[in-house]
């Protein structure tokens, strides 16, 4: 039997029962007239009375003039006929069904007053109501059960519907078709929500809103609010649901009351990427005061379940993107650094990369060529002649002046003559300043968005300088320019080797030092190329000495014999840490001296040893941290700790809460007490001293 048999058979029984009780010959009628059930007669009389006088006609005209009483009603009809009817409401207040109950008042006479149905208050009746006012209490309490199957007939085909609408909808959003608008109207399917909306976190601590449906001002879209700012603020800052029944006497309710919404109820439930925030879904009525607040919250829930859902997948899409984007944009920067010899030839290919995975208005470097240090050369891309006038000439005076150098590897804010947004990276090595690398952009959106590559191409410039002072130089500064050179790519572009090359830095360093060895200067050197191609230096070193140092380093990793200790014990710690810190791979390299296989498996043993006695008498937990002494105040740690991040001065002003200006001071004294010129050798010299970015901090 389906739900709409079952329900006409519980009116039926419930009509009968109640006529059995009350003596009344009771019908149930829709809105429209029709009979939904079959009359229960009082006695034959009155089916024949009904039967010759009630036409269907009738009874849809009468329907018609009474279909909006809010209550009971006493009327008297022809041949004595005393009617009760009451209406059915639904949780709306909505009459959907009338129940119509009768009787023959055997004190009135025959007499026909046909066509006639009028009202007749019950106080002009006092001894019928009196005599009815039982039978009247009895038909309400009918037409309440009514009320109450109907509320649950309809709230099981609303759960039925909206569990088929929000399976639909995922599917919608699993197969990538679907929209915020079309999640948004999911909260729709209720009577009782009036519009529905999201506020998306754009900045730290603000939201923006950035969709709305249903009836709303348009002036609400794109409003922006600070968390704390009003109800959806404070939800944002409590990180819990919230549901407002009555609006009107909530003082929070600013927002909606700035752009004119007359709101009388809200929801608003945070939407999270792991811990964090990172939009709210709201909706609510415009009309009236929603007071079915308990079934409507767990379907909220679920909207804002649906929600979350679309907006994580959404953002791991383009995360994905982004990083495919970064992953090509990556692969053509290492390709530049290693083949482009040419300066201008390899800025011009940088240059090209940055317009061609950005929204980036123009890119451009300017810097002094190798000729002439007061010369200028200046290449773009974006930017008319008359543009590149302009703009260069006003560069090209920063670029002559030497107390710029305090502004080392940050971005500055500018605007060009014209109007356009530009971030502007002075390239600095060895605290001679090399050029600029220029970036016109067109909304701080875009900034944010390009963040990563922006830095990468920055870094990537670095590089291509350092790499042209090495080519232009000789002697032993050139060896210097070479391996900072090497360092730099490894550092910022393949950051793992950066890792392994601190390793067998350190490891090898301690090693000399409690066998009392004399250390060879060009130790640091050998552990850095170590981590490189044979090609990059054979090929490209100049250093001869050098060189034959690395060809037996290589020769001892094929197995070769050396005799020479330093190169040999590097090997070793080399063999080590590529084959996952494996002491029988060390044993294994052939004609190297079995007097260092010794040392060496000694010295790990007893490093190991060591951490194991720190580990049982410590006990450090997963969150403990190893401490990294560098002599720096509180503040300067919290500086640097931005700084290993990758981030500017202007974005640690803002995760810091703190000036531009400040962090800058802040900068220049971390940089003087870790005794380095710019921030790559800051972040060099501390992954030296041990930080691996997960368990380690400074004191």
């Amino acid at each position: 039997m389906d739900m709409q048999s079952q329900y006409k058979l519980f009116l039926q029984n419930l009509q009968n029962t109640f006529s059995e009780l009350t003596g009344l010959t009771i019908m149930v009628v829709d809105r429209y007239g029709e009979l939904q059930t079959d009359v229960s007669w009082e006695h034959e009389l009155a089916k024949k009375q009904f039967e010759k006088y009630i036409l269907p006609k009738d009874l849809v005209n009468f329907i018609k003039k009474f279909e909006n009483v809010k209550d009971t009603l006493l009327l008297d009809a022809a041949y004595g006929i005393k009617i009760i009817f009451t209406p059915v409401k639904t949780k709306e207040n909505r009459s959907i069904h009338f129940v119509i109950a009768g009787y023959i008042d055997q004190s009135k006479t025959d007499e026909m007053i046909a066509d006639t149905i009028r009202v007749m208050p019950w106080e002009e009746s006092p001894k019928a109501y009196v005599e009815l006012r039982e039978k009247i209490d009895q038909i309400k309490t009918m037409t309440e059960a009514i009320a109450i199957y109907t509320k649950m007939l309809d709230e099981n085909k609303t759960r039925k519907a909206f569990s088929n609408h929000i399976s639909t909808k995922i599917n919608t959003i699993n197969n990538g078709t679907a929209s915020i608008q079309s999640v948004l109207g999911t909260g729709m399917f209720f009577e009782e929500i009036d519009f529905m909306g999201l506020a998306i976190k754009t900045a730290k601590n603000r939201f923006t809103i950035e969709t709305i449906i249903g009836d709303y001002n348009p002036l609400i879209i794109g409003y922006e609010f600070e968390i704390g700012e009003g109800l959806m603020g404070y939800a944002a800052a409590t990180e819990e649901n919230l549901f407002i029944e009555n609006m009107s006497s909530d003082a929070r309710n600013r927002i909606f009351a700035k752009n004119k919404m007359n709101v009388y109820s809200l929801f608003c439930f945070p939407l999270f990427d792991q811990n964090e925030v990172i939009g709210l879904l709201f909706g609510g009525s415009t009309q009236e005061v929603i007071t079915n607040n308990d079934f409507l919250y767990d379907k909220f829930a679920v909207c804002a379940s649906l929600m979350n859902n679309f907006l994580l997948k959404t953002r791991l899409e383009v995360k994905n993107n982004d990083l495919q984007v970064e992953t090509q944009l990556f692969e053509d920067i290492l390709k530049v650094l290693h083949s482009a010899k040419d300066i201008k030839k390899s800025l011009y290919l940088l240059i090209d990369l940055s317009m061609n995975f950005t929204d980036f208005e123009f890119s451009s470097f300017v810097y002094k060529t190798n000729s002439n240090p007061n010369q200028i050369e200046i290449l773009s891309r974006g930017m008319s002649d008359g543009e590149i006038r302009d703009y260069s000439h006003k560069l090209a005076k920063d670029l002559m002046e030497t107390d710029f150098l305090t502004q080392a590897d940050e971005w500055r804010m500018k605007k060009t003559s014209w109007g356009v947004n530009v971030m502007e990276f002075p390239i600095i090595i060895d605290n001679s300043i090399q050029g600029f690398l220029s970036i016109g952009y067109k909304s701080d959106d875009s900034i944010s968005k390009y963040n990563r590559i922006r830095w990468n191409l920055a870094r990537a410039a670095r590089v291509v300088f350092l790499n042209n002072l090495y080519q232009n130089s000789s002697g032993g500064n050139s060896t210097e320019l070479f391996v900072k050179w090497v360092e730099e790519i490894l550092l910022h572009f393949r950051p793992a080797q950066y890792h392994r090359a601190q390793q067998i830095k350190i490891t090898t360093a301690k090693l000399f030092m409690e066998s009392e060895m004399e250390v060879s200067p060009d130790i640091d050197k050998i552990a850095i190329l170590s981590v490189c191609g044979r090609d990059l230096v054979t090929n490209v070193l100049k250093d001869k000495e050098l060189i034959e140092q690395m060809t037996e380093f290589y020769n001892v990793l094929d197995k070769k014999s050396s005799g020479n200790h330093l190169i040999e014990t590097v090997a070793a710690v080399w063999t080590y840490y590529t084959n996952d810190e494996s002491i029988e791979a060390v044993r294994d390299l052939g004609l190297i001296h079995s007097e260092i296989k010794t040392t060496f498996s000694s010295f790990i043993k007893r490093q190991k040893h060591n951490d194991q006695t720190i580990e049982m008498t410590e006990r450090h937990t997963d969150n403990s941290s190893v401490p990294i002494n560098l002599g720096l105040s509180k503040r300067e740690e919290e500086v640097l700790a931005e700084m290993m991040k990758g981030l500017s001065n202007k974005e640690i002003g803002s995760t810091l809460f703190i000036s531009e200006h400040t962090v800058k001071n802040h900068v220049t004294n971390i940089l003087s007490k870790l005794e380095v010129t710019d921030r790559s050798q800051a972040i060099a010299k501390v992954y030296q001293m041990g930080f691996d970015g997960n368990n380690t901090t400074f004191i």
